[in-house]
This record gives structure tokens, sequence and C-alpha cells, in this order.
């Protein structure tokens, strides 16, 4: 290994999510003596300690680096990493992009909290729920069983949130984080209520025909 100076690390902090900067704040440690690529270039692997430059953060990740060769800080990888939520399949595409990108923007609050709203919106929309407020909706899901009424009592905590698109002249605080966070995870659990439980639920099996019996076969 040469003495060239350990290079910042920008990535996803993987316990805020913030897109950092992260300086090493560890001396390359020897992990492997021999580490071979796809390709069948080797060398020695080191493992560099990156720290998170977020104030209230304590996150940490660690850098794996291909040593030798004419760039002594190749990287090859990092752990551990930003994990988002993955909304699945069994989600309607409009609703599944508009709730994927609420999950992938949860460290900025406001953009977060407008997707989720259109996320909410889209979802009630998809289960033919489309008319008056996205509360109302929620409400009415509830009244048809769609929905337990735990979602609907939720729904009136969080019905406030994320609506920062009116122009008037007293308009209401910014979404925070822990609010944003409550408003996603309402968002999500709709998405399971709606979609991915009842995906999952087995399909009753359909009724067997009796055949009649050799005593009744002939009786009218």
């Amino acid at each position: 290994m040469t003495a060239d100076p350990i290079p910042h690390y920008s990535t996803r902090c993987p316990r805020c999510g913030d897109k950092v900067s992260m300086p090493p704040v560890s001396d390359p440690e020897l992990v492997v003596q021999n580490y071979r690529l796809e390709k069948g270039a080797a060398g020695p692997l080191v493992a560099v300690l990156h720290m998170c430059t977020n104030a209230d953060c304590t996150g940490a990740t660690i850098g794996y680096y291909m040593g030798g060769g004419p760039d002594p800080w190749r990287l090859l990888f990092n752990r551990p990493r930003y994990n988002s939520a993955v909304v699945p399949n069994s989600v309607p595409k409009r609703p599944r992009t508009i709730l994927q990108d609420a999950n992938d923007s949860r460290t900025a609050p406001v953009a977060c909290a407008g997707a989720a709203v259109s996320a909410i919106d889209a979802m009630t929309a998809e289960m033919d729920y489309k008319k008056g407020s996205l509360l109302g909706r929620i409400e009415k899901a509830v009244e048809d069983r769609v929905l337990p009424e735990v979602m609907g009592d939720w729904a009136k905590r969080v019905g406030g949130i994320g609506i920062t698109t009116h122009t008037d002249d007293d308009p209401g605080p910014l979404p925070g984080k822990d609010e944003t966070e409550e408003l996603l995870l309402f968002a999500n659990m709709l998405a399971e209520y709606f979609f991915i439980l009842p995906g999952r639920m087995p399909k009753p099996p359909k009724p067997r025909k009796r055949k009649p019996s050799r005593k009744t076969a002939y009786i009218h």
C-alpha cells in the first residue's frame, strides 16, 4: 500500500439515510491477503471505517478497497449499506411508484410527506374511493370494512401532515422528521391492508361436486 490519503466516501449513511461524504476515521486494515475479482485481478483487500458527518447521527460504514496496482484505493463495496423499504409488486404500478419515492426520500421530510400523501391518494383511488377528502375516503373504507377501525383513527392523527401546497397568508408549519415518519408508516400500512395482505391470503378451494350414490341415483 502507498501513503496516498484515504478518500472520503460519498454514500447514503446506513443509519440516518442522509447522502453524505464520509471521511475515513481508521487506518486501512488488511482483511484478505489475496482477493480475486471475477476478471482475475488479485490483490490485498483492506477495510477502512468511514463516519457519517451528520451532527445528529453516529452512523458509520466500512469501505472495502482493493490494494496494489496504479490506484491503491479502488473501492469494491461497503457494509452496511443504506436499505430503503421496497414496495412489493402486489401494489398497483402507479401507487407503488409514488410510495417507493416516498420511502426513498424519507430523509427529506417535506418531499417525503408530499409523496406519501400522493401515494395515499393513488391507493384510495385504485380501490375506487375517489370522492371527497383523503380522510373521508379512509373513513368510507373503514365503513365498508375494507380497513380496520384503527386505520381510521390513525388517519385522523396524520391527516393534516404534508399538505404544504396552499398559498394562503398563514400557512401551517412544514412537516418535521417525526411527523413524516408517522405519515410514511401510515402510507405503507395502507398498502399492506389494501393490496399486500389480500395478495398473500390463500384462495379458498373450489367446492367439489359430489357424485350421487347408487342408492339415490335413480330416485326421482
